[in-house]
C-alpha cells in the first residue's frame, strides 16, 4: 500500500498537485474566455470557436467546487493547530490583504483595458473615482447581474472574498461546539472509507446541493436575470446558482478530514471507475439540456441540477484517486508550483486580458495560436513574479505595486477630444 506523502501537518503531497493544476486549469479557462461564443461579457473579445464552448463547460464544472473542497480539508487541523483567533488572523492576513490590493489595484486596470478594447476613451484616474465610490455606495445588500465596470464587481477576487467568509465562519462555528461538546475529533488510525460509506455520502450531499441549488433557481424564475450575482456589502460577491455546491464542497472537505479520509494511501475506488462515472453524468447533464430547449419541465430541470451536483464529486473523487495512486512523490517542480500556486492565481487575470487585448490589436494569427500564448504567457510570468519577487520581497512587491499604478494613472490619460 502507498503512503500519503506529507511534508508538514497542512501540507499532502497529491492534494498540493490537484491545488496547483486546478489553479493552472483556471488560467487556461480565462485564456479560454475571450475566444468562446457564450463570454460576449469577458474583458477582450476575440473571434470565437465553439471549441472553447465546450472546453469552458467542462472546465467551469469541477475548478473551484475543487478548490472549496481542498480548502476545507486543510481548514480544521490549521484551526486545531492555532486555535479561533489566531487562525481567523491569518486568514485575514493571507486572504483579506491580497483581496484589497486586488481590488483597488487591479480591477481598474481590468476594466480600462476593458473600454481601451472597444474603443471607448476613457482614464484610468476617472474609472478608478468610480470605481471607488461604487464601494462606498455599495454598503448595503444588492443583487443583480455584475456585467458593466460602471458597478462594483470583485472580478476573480470573489474567490478570496468568500474563501474567507467561509473561513471565519467556520472557526466560530467550531468554536461554539466546543463549547457545548468537549470531544475533539478522534484521534485514530486513518481509516480509508469503504466504496458504501463514499457513495452514501456522495448521493446524499449531491441530493441535498441539487435540492437546495433548485429551490434558488425558483427564487430568480420569473425575473429578468435567472442566475444573478449576489453582493453583499461589497466584501462579498458569488453567483446564486452556485452558492450551495461551493458551501457543500467546503463542508464536505471538513468531514473528510475529520474521518480522516485519504491519509492512509489507499485511492477511494478507482480512477477508471470515478472517471467513467463522470462521463456518463457529463452525457447525461448535455442530453438533459438538450431536451429542455423549449420545454419548461421542472422534472428535467431538476435532473440536470442533480446530474452537476453528483458530476463535481465524481470529478473530484477521480482526481484524488489519481492522485493518491500516481501523483504521490514529492518533487521541486511540484513543489514549486504548489507554493506560488495562491499568487498565481492572484496574479494571472491581468496577464490574461493584456496578452489577449496585444493579440488582439496587432497579430492576425489562429485563436487556437492566440489561445496557447495567452495561457502559457500568463502561467510562466505569474509564476516568476511569484517565485522571485513576491515571496522573497513581498513589501517592496506591494510598494513596487501602488508605484506601478500611479505611474500608469499618470499615463492612460483621457484620449484628447
Amino acid at each position: 500500500m502507498q503512503k500519503v506523502q506529507k511534508e508538514s501537518l497542512d501540507r499532502i503531497v497529491f492534494f498540493d498537485n490537484i491545488r496547483y493544476l486546478m489553479v493552472l486549469l483556471v488560467v487556461v479557462l480565462h485564456s479560454a474566455c475571450g475566444y468562446s461564443n457564450h463570454t460576449s461579457w469577458w474583458t477582450v473579445n476575440d473571434t470565437n470557436s465553439i471549441f472553447f464552448d465546450y472546453l469552458l463547460g467542462v472546465l467551469d464544472v469541477f475548478l473551484m467546487p475543487t478548490l472549496f473542497f481542498i480548502a476545507g480539508f486543510f481548514a480544521l487541523p490549521s484551526l486545531q493547530q492555532k486555535g479561533k483567533w489566531l487562525f481567523i488572523k491569518s486568514k485575514l492576513r493571507r486572504l483579506a490583504i491580497p483581496w484589497l490590493l486586488g481590488i483597488v489595484l487591479l480591477i481598474p486596470i481590468i476594466d480600462y483595458i476593458r473600454y481601451y478594447s472597444r474603443d471607448y476613451p476613457t482614464s484610468l484616474m476617472s474609472l478608478w473615482l468610480s470605481f471607488v465610490r461604487n464601494i462606498e455606495g455599495g454598503l448595503s445588500f444588492h443583487t443583480g447581474l455584475i456585467s458593466s465596470p460602471t458597478q462594483f464587481h470583485q472580478h476573480i477576487f470573489w474567490f478570496i472574498s468568500l474563501l474567507l467568509l467561509f473561513f471565519v465562519v467556520f472557526a466560530i462555528l467550531h468554536d461554539a461546539k466546543k463549547r457545548w461538546r468537549s470531544n475533539q475529533f478522534p484521534s485514530s488510525v486513518p481509516k480509508a472509507p469503504t466504496m458504501k460509506s463514499i457513495l452514501f455520502v456522495l448521493c446524499l450531499v449531491g441530493l441535498l446541493t441539487a435540492s437546495l441549488t433548485f429551490f434558488i433557481y425558483g427564487i430568480f424564475h420569473e425575473k429578468p436575470n435567472k442566475d444573478p450575482w449576489i453582493m453583499v456589502a461589497s466584501l462579498i460577491q458569488f453567483q446564486a446558482s452556485r452558492i450551495v455546491l461551493y458551501i457543500s464542497c467546503f463542508s464536505v472537505g471538513i468531514y473528510a478530514c475529520q474521518k480522516k479520509w485519504f491519509l492512509n494511501g489507499k485511492a477511494p475506488g478507482h480512477f477508471i471507475f470515478w472517471t467513467a462515472l463522470s462521463t456518463g453524468l457529463m452525457y447525461c447533464q448535455v442530453k438533459i439540456l438538450v431536451l429542455l430547449i423549449g420545454n419548461s419541465s421542472v422534472g428535467l430541470a431538476f435532473g440536470w441540477v442533480l446530474m452537476r451536483s453528483l458530476l463535481v464529486f465524481t470529478i473530484l473523487l477521480a482526481l484524488i484517486s489519481f492522485g493518491i495512486k500516481h501523483w504521490n512523490s514529492p518533487s521541486q517542480f511540484s513543489r514549486r508550483l504548489a507554493v506560488n500556486s495562491y499568487n498565481i492565481y492572484l496574479l494571472h487575470i491581468l496577464f490574461v486580458i493584456v496578452v489577449q487585448l496585444l493579440l488582439l490589436k496587432w497579430f492576425d494569427i489562429s485563436i487556437f495560436i492566440k489561445f496557447g500564448i495567452v495561457a502559457l504567457s500568463a502561467i510562466l510570468t505569474s509564476y516568476l513574479i511569484s517565485q522571485y519577487t513576491i515571496r522573497p520581497f513581498p513589501k517592496l512587491s506591494v510598494t513596487g505595486m501602488i508605484f506601478l499604478f500611479v505611474l500608469l494613472t499618470a499615463v492612460l490619460n483621457p484620449t484628447a477630444s
